[in-house]
């Protein structure tokens, strides 16, 4: 019997469109992959950012996160981050900001920034990205520690 990865019975499944096997009654999110629109494959909230080092040192470096689906701890690749901010909120001074930029993965599910860590103490690193198949924004707010 033909189910799609949507859960929906269809015995005229015949081709995949995005994450979803295209038919004409769309899939359980409301989704129509046979206009083009992928279904839900999980909650947003199934998703998280973890830093890969807790401490770093103060001035310039690199700073990496991975992106993993909470469900089974595999690392998400091609998220969109479109918002990102590095301050000293956790040292109460959250008007206190620093420059962070992306830069190019070195693995799938792993997310780096050139980063100018201007003081020692307690940063917030806060992200903002879409993930590919998935409706929805993951935000997340990491603390990390600049050391002297």
């Amino acid at each position: 019997m033909p189910i799609d990865r949507c859960g929906l019975w269809n015995p005229e499944i015949n081709h995949v469109v995005g994450h979803c096997f295209a038919h004409p009654r769309g899939c359980a999110d409301g989704a129509r992959p046979d206009l083009g629109k992928r279904c839900a494959q999980a909650d947003i909230k199934d998703y998280d950012f973890q830093l890969v080092e807790q401490e770093t040192r103060t001035g310039e470096g690199i700073v990496a996160v991975r992106l993993i689906r909470k469900t089974d701890g595999s690392l998400v690749p091609d998220a969109v981050i479109f918002a990102t901010r590095l301050d000293m909120q956790p040292d109460g001074m959250e008007g206190m900001k620093t420059s962070i930029e992306p830069l190019p993965s070195t693995e799938p599910g792993l997310y780096r920034f050139k980063v100018n860590l201007t003081m020692e103490g307690g940063w917030r690193l806060s992200l903002a990205a879409k993930i590919q198949g998935e409706t929805g924004t993951l935000e997340s707010r990491l603390t990390l520690k600049a050391l002297p």
